[in-house]
């Protein structure tokens, strides 16, 4: 669960920037972070290098699959 989290933390910092009061994606990743009593420090430094201000380069995207499954003969749903 922590690093699910912080993963989102990370991946919102990178899509709309690292101040939580400009990006409400970020704002809703750290306040989930907090109720769920991941160590601020965590999510502050996760925030900052998905924002990419850290040294070490850090690539997380978010991916979205779709799923289809086989049709079956007439009448079977």
């Amino acid at each position: 669960m922590t690093a699910k989290l912080v993963r989102e933390i990370m991946v919102a910092a990178k899509l709309g920037g690292p101040d939580p009061d400009l990006n409400p994606r970020l704002f809703v990743a750290v306040e989930k972070a907090r109720k769920a009593s991941v160590l601020s420090r965590h999510h502050r430094t996760r925030h900052q290098k998905g924002a990419g201000l850290d040294t070490e380069k850090v690539n997380y995207e978010t991916i979205v699959y779709e799923g289809v499954r086989a049709a079956q003969g007439a009448g079977h749903r």
